[in-house]
């Protein structure tokens, strides 16, 4: 009973996930490209790709912190203080250099 009630749950947050305002800009290429298929389910498939795969990544997500037995608001945690460090590293140029460096390898600019 309890997993069928965190599956739906985390169907639900798929859903509204998919309605969300960083996903909302690239609805419109996404249905358009599938309404010029011969299809007439194409934009539905799309839909439907989009609130399966955020709720098969909720459910794994959530999986993994339990297996691991890590705190419920850890990924809250790090999220909020990645945030400032990005909001540091926009206001200072040395800091964008230093959080940039471990990452210059994977650019084609010189180290």
């Amino acid at each position: 009973m309890t997993v069928l009630v965190l599956l739906g749950i985390a169907f639900l947050a798929g859903l509204i996930t998919a309605l969300s305002p960083c996903v909302l800009p690239v609805l419109p290429l996404l249905l358009a490209g599938s309404a010029a298929s011969e299809s007439r389910w194409g934009p539905f498939a799309v839909m439907a790709g989009l609130v399966v795969s955020f709720t098969a990544f909720t459910l794994a997500g959530a999986a993994l912190l339990s297996a691991l037995g890590l705190p419920e608001d850890l990924l809250r945690t790090l999220a909020i203080a990645m945030l400032f460090v990005l909001a540091a590293s926009l206001l200072s140029v040395r800091l964008t250099r230093v959080l940039e460096r471990p990452l210059l390898f994977l650019t084609r600019r010189p180290l």
